[in-house]
């Protein structure tokens, strides 16, 4: 019996080893690990999909690469991923939508009833960590829906107070879901991240609307300091990082606009030193470390897209552009995909052969030698719906030549498509995905996630991502140069 007790000792201490996390660091964030998840679909039938897709947020792009997963005739299903840094990974099947934390090294095992929503187990490592965090998600969600209905449209102070009570009731929840074990870092920053963009959300969007110094605003208030700003540790949760390095950046752009006006004046004279030196240090001069690197990249991108030719009259030297980045960035990891970027050359398009749900592949197959211009959009997306007019006049005028307008309605209510459609009636391809559809499309073609999206397609079925839009001055001449 004393030996049966000190192995179970011996177990639990490797247990806890195996475990033991330490705090993110700007040089260890970007740690490369790899973690497995496997599963099987209980109740499966030959009609039921026979894909999983798995959703990842990648940090540093602010995209969601979504990735498919096959599932044999028993319904069992396996995926190695490698992975950078703490993240959540949103998994779909059938109507069905799970949210996992992973890290370094887990080994995840789920059992998913195909016939019933939120029947699921999870087991292996990593498990004791996702189980709490479903938890927490399944007993907060009616306490976060009821506070986003009441703090809508309200003063800061409403806002403010109605976030203090349901804090409260988040915190307990917390603390019952914790109760008997002691819980990882990678937890207990994820549920505290949660909460914190919770606040953020709304206070954001509210000195946007009415404070002409959002940023300031926020920060005298003690609202978003610059400690927070800079939490890495926080940065595993994606809610908060849409708040940081979407949300925020509003404020941020509002209040900096005359220094954002000279950033663009010294890229159209090709001063990228003094350019990019604005960017960093007056702009982002709150943001320090890993959060700045983060934005730097993303203004990066945005500056080599053909969208940002019409913001300074010209296209920026890539090169010149990405050597003066390179001297303001200081994680290793984010410079070395930095060096790795490429102009914007098109990637060749795998085409599915047998179709199964391939909606490009259908297109290609029915449009053969002509040009595609894609817009993937939702019904509920204002954006999306602005750009629908210029389309249509685009379309008018090309209407001769040998280009097809496709348009994929995703996400969205089919009652919404059929009216809008019959609004604007929209010519070329006009389709109604299916969500299997649209996570498919995304996969296949490494499309980004999000509304509007659009994308060219020439006649050798070369796909060019990032295409401008229907509104932007030079997107006639792209689509004539691609025939």
């Amino acid at each position: 019996m004393k030996n049966i007790y000190i192995l179970l000792l011996m177990l639990l201490v490797l247990s806890c080893n195996s475990e033991k996390e330490t705090q993110l660091t700007s040089e260890t964030f970007f740690k490369t690990g790899t973690i497995r998840i496997s599963g099987e679909i209980k109740n499966y039938t030959k009609e039921d999909d026979k894909t999983l897709f798995f959703r990842e947020f990648n940090i540093l792009t602010g995209v969601t690469v979504v990735v498919p997963v096959k599932i044999n005739e028993e319904g069992v299903f396996e995926k190695v991923l490698t992975i950078h840094n703490p993240h959540e990974i949103r998994i779909t099947f059938m109507n069905q939508e799970i949210l996992l934390l992973v890290n370094h090294l887990d080994d995840l095992n789920l059992i998913i009833d195909a016939k019933k929503k939120k029947a699921i187990i999870i087991s292996g490592k990593g498990s004791v960590r996702n189980n709490i965090m479903q938890q927490y998600n399944l007993l907060s969600k009616s306490f976060k829906r009821n506070y986003i209905r009441k703090v809508s449209g309200k003063s800061f102070n409403e806002i403010l107070n109605e976030y203090a009570k349901v804090r409260k009731s988040l915190d307990s929840i917390s603390k019952s879901v914790l109760a008997k074990i002691k819980p990882e870092i990678t937890l207990l920053n994820w549920l505290e991240a949660d909460k914190v963009a919770l606040r953020n959300y709304d206070l954001i969007q509210y000195s946007i609307m009415n404070e002409s110094s959002p940023e300031s605003f926020l920060s005298n208030k003690n609202i978003i300091s610059k400690k927070e700003i800079n939490n890495i540790s926080y940065f595993s949760n994606r809610s908060y990082n849409d708040d940081l390095f979407n949300n925020y950046l509003g404020c941020v752009i509002k209040e900096n606009r005359n220094i954002f006006s000279k950033v663009n004046d010294e890229l159209k004279k090709e001063n990228y030193k003094k350019g990019i030196e604005l960017l960093s240090d007056s702009i982002f001069k709150n943001h320090k470390g890993l959060a700045k690197d983060i934005l730097l990249f993303r203004f990066f991108e945005q500056m080599t897209r053909p969208t940002f030719v019409e913001v300074i009259g010209k296209k920026v030297d890539e090169d010149k552009l990405k050597k003066e980045y390179l001297k303001n960035v200081e994680n290793e990891f984010v410079k070395s995909v930095l060096l790795g970027k490429t102009s914007d050359a098109p990637n060749s398009l795998s085409v599915d052969k047998d179709g199964s749900g391939d909606i490009i592949s259908y297109l290609l197959d029915k449009h053969k030698n002509k040009v595609l211009y894609v817009d993937i959009s939702a019904t509920w997306c204002g954006p999306c719906i602005a750009e629908l007019p210029y389309s249509v006049s685009l379309h008018d005028k090309l209407s001769d030549k040998d280009i097809v307008f496709v348009y994929l309605f995703a996400e969205s209510k089919k009652k919404d498509w059929e009216k809008l459609s019959q609004k604007y009636k929209l010519k070329g391809e006009n389709l109604f995905i299916s969500d299997y559809q649209y996570n498919l499309l995304l996969s296949t073609y490494g499309i980004n996630n999000g509304f509007p999206q659009y994308f060219t397609i020439d006649k050798n079925k070369k796909i060019k991502k990032n295409a401008n839009r229907p509104s932007s001055n030079s997107i006639k001449n792209d689509l004539l140069q691609l025939l």
